[in-house]
């Protein structure tokens, strides 16, 4: 991410004045484009993406919509307390009801291939097995519609059982990317291949740069996950909570690489 002192200075197009400018086309920045776009109609909102739309980890997943965080629920609660873990998993429940219900679940289905068939986390150590079941009677508490099986399904030998999360759900994710920005209002603008490579402070003004113009902000949003740190150093990742010398962790067994199962 680096551009020369001539390659900036000339070739630049008209530089628009908008309200907000969004760095990064994937699944952050659009959401934040079609909410804020919905909420105020009037603001003028652009979306400056480096490659194409979900170029990112956006358009790389599973496509998997689960709840909780990257980890089992009850290292959650180990690292951030009870209340801040049930904070987590609801919010990220809400998130995806919330999508269901404001584009319809017909609607989904055809766009994007959503289905709702549920979710297995599954256990490829005992010790991880333990840590999974741990998770188990907390979250029904919660309502969340869980349940441990020892004996799994056809493929899964070798792991020693799997929780069943029935409420979580699947989705084409450039698909959804690019219905999320066929949606958003006309008051937003999304430019594919428009690198960022700065940001001013022009006489109290913002002047986000990139190779084609300069556009004249009143503010920033980044959606640029690992990729903040290009931009602004002081974004580089850090390791949330770190980890403690006493977790216990071994090497994970050879699994059958044959079948298509995905495990934490």
């Amino acid at each position: 991410m680096s551009v020369s002192y001539w390659q900036d200075t000339v070739g630049l197009a008209t530089s628009p004045e908008v309200d907000v400018t969004i760095i990064g086309g994937g699944l952050s920045g659009l959401s934040t484009a079609y909410w804020l776009s919905k909420k105020d109609p009037a603001l003028k909102i652009i979306v400056l993406e480096k490659g194409l739309v979900g170029n990112g980890a956006s358009g790389r997943n599973a496509g998997f919509i689960t709840c909780g965080s990257t980890d089992h629920f009850s290292n959650m609660t180990s690292s951030y307390g009870k209340d801040k873990a049930e904070e987590i998993w609801k919010f990220t429940e809400y998130n995806h009801n919330l999508m269901v219900e404001e584009f319809g679940l017909e609607k989904l289905n055809e766009k994007c291939e959503y289905r709702r068939l549920g979710s297995w986390t599954l256990a490829s150590s005992k010790h991880e097995a333990k840590v999974i079941k741990k998770s188990i009677a907390p979250l029904k508490k919660q309502g969340v519609d869980v349940e441990w099986k020892d004996t799994i399904f056809k493929g899964s030998e070798g792991f020693y059982g799997g929780a069943h999360y029935k409420d979580d759900g699947e989705i084409h994710p450039v698909k959804y990317l690019w219905h999320l920005a066929i949606s958003t209002g006309r008051n937003v603008q999304i430019m594919e291949n428009s690198e960022v490579f700065g940001i001013d402070d022009v006489d109290g003004s913002l002047v986000v740069r990139t190779a084609k113009k300069r556009v004249f902000t009143e503010a920033v949003i980044l959606c640029t996950n690992a990729w903040s740190s290009q931009l602004f150093p002081w974004c580089t990742p850090r390791q949330s909570p770190p980890p403690k010398p006493d977790d216990e962790a071994s090497p994970c067994e050879r699994l059958n690489q044959s079948n298509r199962i995905n495990s934490n």
